[in-house]
């Protein structure tokens, strides 16, 4: 595998009817009010859970409270969590509390008007249960498509087409080290890095999610 055929292989998802679903997801990015309580609320909960857990758990939970983030105690919360099987109930539903209390903070920097990059940095600090990956989710999801998301999935995609070395661990350093990689590629596609994460999660898993 080299760099050529990731590249090729992108181009032809490009071309394809996964245009569609991930036209559609960036729309929804977009469409984010960041000024709402509410909808920067859902998406940082969903960037909570999703954290070495299924995606898929995390919109089904998701799905369920809606709009109740914002309303829900800290036990409404995890029997949600417990009935939808989810792994860390009692830590994740504290630090989804945790961040409903910092929210107005979050909500001053993702309107900040400043760097995405300097905003993350700062999402990282003060959000309990993130890290760049989290962060890098959270701020693709409400509309920054200039960050890279380096999950299990996307790593190993580089792995495979020789983009990274195989031992390569994600420490913090590390991540940014990956991501120039990942930026590098978005340029080359003329992409936006968090554009490029979503063909990239489908060639590793077949789907197209947030």
């Amino acid at each position: 595998m080299s760099k050529a055929v990731f590249l090729g292989i992108i181009k032809k998802l490009i071309s394809s009817d996964v245009s569609r679903l991930v036209e559609e997801k960036v729309k929804y990015f977009l469409g984010i009010d960041r000024s709402s309580p509410m909808e920067v609320m859902r998406e940082l909960a969903y960037c909570i859970l999703t954290a070495n857990s299924k995606a898929e758990v995390a919109l089904e939970i998701e799905s369920e409270i809606g709009d109740k983030y914002l309303e829900l105690g800290l036990n409404d919360i995890k029997e949600v969590l417990v009935r939808h099987g989810y792994r860390f109930p009692n830590v994740r539903s504290k630090y989804v509390i945790e961040a409903r209390g910092k929210l107005d903070m979050v909500l001053k920097i993702v309107n900040s008007g400043g760097s995405v990059f300097n905003m993350r940095s700062r999402l990282v600090r003060l959000v309990k249960g993130f890290g760049y990956k989290e962060a890098s989710h959270f701020l693709r999801n409400i509309g920054f498509l200039e960050v890279a998301i380096i999950d299990r999935h996307i790593l190993r995609l580089l792995r495979n087409y020789g983009l990274v070395d195989n031992n390569i661990k994600v420490t913090p350093r590390r991540y940014l080290y990956i991501e120039r990689i990942i930026l590098g590629l978005a340029d080359e596609l003329g992409l936006k890095p968090g554009v490029l994460d979503l063909y990239m999660w489908y060639l590793s898993t077949g789907k197209v999610l947030k």
